[in-house]
């Protein structure tokens, strides 16, 4: 993100001397800020013996500021990113967490579809279960082969040129802290979807239904 906000920078300030760099700036410094608070939240959750803060969290509003976070709109060409969410939807999870698994898995889509020529898209959604919360992570990448998804995640596993595979090895713990699960479906040519279940029920406070965060 900070890269893109700075090559953005560079370019307007070539076109036109005089342009005011101060937005610029600004969002370089919030989105520092905010790998800022990335990284001290993984160095937590890298130590065994740490525990589950759970809370009351809004999916959507976390989509939404991994959207802003991974700086996907500002690649050349653009990831688009949607979220099918609805905003009233909320889940009992820890927040550190739960913002980690959608912020590995959209940059590890936004990395997958770096050299792809097709439609680059990623798509948060929600399918509707009783009693436990389902949250689902799509995109319209190159896709992976048979034999990478069955040992996705596994330390060091990563179809990514210098990639550690890290990850998504936390992606699963995510998962695995909360007493989910997580699989993935994927065909080469196709893109992938991270279906993650969690063993809470989803609670919806009452709104219009068409109350959705769409693509931030």
């Amino acid at each position: 993100n900070v890269q893109a906000l700075s090559d953005v920078g560079i370019m307007r300030a070539r076109k036109d001397p005089h342009s005011d760099p101060t937005r610029y700036f600004e969002n370089i410094r919030n989105a520092t800020e905010q790998a800022h608070q990335y990284l001290m939240d993984l160095l937590a959750m890298t130590r065994e013996e740490g525990d589950l803060e759970l809370s009351e969290v809004v999916p959507a509003q976390i989509a939404r500021e991994v959207e802003r976070l991974s700086g996907a709109r500002l690649l050349n060409p653009p990831v688009e990113v949607v979220n099918h969410i609805p905003l009233t939807l909320r889940m009992h999870a820890d927040r550190r967490y739960l913002s980690q698994l959608f912020l590995n898995l959209t940059l590890n889509a936004i990395q997958a579809m770096h050299d792809w020529h097709g439609e680059r898209r990623i798509e948060f959604e929600w399918l509707k279960h009783p009693e436990k919360t389902i949250l689902v992570i799509r995109d319209t990448g190159p896709g992976m082969p048979p034999e990478v998804c069955d040992h996705l995640f596994e330390r060091a596993i990563t179809t990514k040129q210098g990639g550690s595979g890290f990850g998504l090895t936390l992606v699963h713990r995510a998962v695995e802290k909360h007493g989910g699960s997580i699989r993935v479906q994927s065909e080469l040519g196709k893109g992938t979807v991270f279906i993650c279940t969690f063993p809470t029920p989803p609670f919806v406070e009452s709104a219009p239904e068409s109350t959705l965060v769409g693509a931030a």
